[in-house]
């Protein structure tokens, strides 16, 4: 870890693409004057693979990328570790905005409890649906206590990333659509701009070779992004309309796309069969959406983010949800869909 003290002025840690696509926003807004460090969460091959990447990239929008120590042990230990991995960087660095997109832990509570007592400005970035979902992100009493046992009194257990008082200010694509437990702060809407000289940067180029991917292979007429699988016969209603509609588009003529969650390695749309290529489940819906411009007529999915993003960054294309068909309970998520302008997919029948 050589980072110069007082080098950097916004000091970010993401753990997601999206996050660092947000994270791409915040170092190019004027509130965010200065540069920015990067630092990023290694659990998942899509941020090694992305690591690799920006650290070597000429067109970063960041000024450093740093891969977050990735402790060892159980996962206490790894906690512990990380979080005093995280404390040490915050000291070196004494950035004057620390920008999570999580809370949720007490590696990134640590984090924004010490720059907040040094006297930095701390943030929480939406954690893409999550921040419009009636869900519940709290742990168990029992693993709660023993992070407090662990940890300290200041640990929270918050029901929605964001929420904890260790984090000063909330960032938001749609701050007026929040979820309830995230208004109670004060919140600033992240400019969304379109980004379509991101698909073009050297670190894209490089993070989708090596997975063997070019730009061009991204661009589609329609996109198909189930949410991940949780059986269920109401799930299954929900995968086989999905396939109806991609077997019909086939059928048309559509050059189709499917992209399916990383813990979810089953073809459950049948597109291998139907002819339709299945991307890599490590690259993002995001990239698709820039490389495909108005091209994109239609995004198909049901929870999640990426239906969300579409709305962002592919505003020329329908965005079609399964969420009724899934008969997932979830009325925030579904009230800011349909807000957003996302139709069901009971309507197409």
């Amino acid at each position: 870890m050589q980072l110069p003290a007082g080098r950097f002025a916004n000091l970010i840690v993401a753990s997601t693409f999206y996050h660092v696509i947000l994270a791409c926003l915040i170092a190019r807004d004027v509130r965010f004057a200065g540069a920015s460090a990067l630092v990023l969460h290694m659990g998942r091959e899509q941020m090694a693979a992305l690591y690799e990447s920006l650290a070597r990239s000429t067109d970063s929008p960041f000024a450093a990328t740093v891969a977050m120590h990735p402790g060892e042990g159980g996962k206490a230990a790894r906690e512990r570790a990380q979080g005093r991995w995280l404390a040490r960087l915050d000291r070196i660095v004494q950035s004057e905005r620390v920008i999570v997109f999580n809370d949720l832990t007490p590696d990134l509570q640590l984090l924004c409890r010490r720059a907040e007592q040094r006297g930095a400005r701390t943030f929480c970035g939406e954690d893409g649906g999550a921040a419009y979902s009636s869900r519940s992100a709290a742990s168990a009493r029992r693993r709660h206590l023993q992070r407090m046992l662990r940890f300290g009194p200041w640990i929270e257990n918050v029901v929605a990333s964001g929420a904890s008082r260790h984090i000063q200010t909330y960032l938001a694509l749609n701050a007026e659509l929040l979820r309830p437990e995230l208004q109670h702060k004060p919140v600033w809407a992240l400019q969304a701009r379109a980004m379509p000289e991101l698909i073009a940067s050297s670190w894209i180029g490089e993070f989708l070779a090596r997975f063997g991917v070019a730009p061009s292979a991204l661009a589609c007429d329609e996109l198909y992004v189930p949410a991940r699988n949780r059986p269920s016969a109401a799930r299954e209603r929900a995968c086989s309309a999905l396939s109806r509609e991609l077997h019909a588009a086939r059928q048309a003529g559509l050059d189709c796309l499917v992209k399916y969650h990383p813990r979810d390695p089953q073809d459950r749309l049948g597109a291998q069969a139907l002819g339709v290529r299945v991307l890599p489940a490590a690259i993002p819906a995001e990239l698709i959406y820039l490389a495909s411009g108005e091209r994109l007529r239609r995004v198909l999915g049901d929870t999640g983010t990426t239906l969300m993003s579409a709305r962002w960054l592919a505003p020329q294309a329908q965005a079609i949800s399964a969420l009724e068909l899934s008969a997932m309970d979830d009325p925030w998520y579904a009230r800011t869909l349909e807000r957003l302008g996302v139709q069901s997919l009971h309507i197409q029948a």
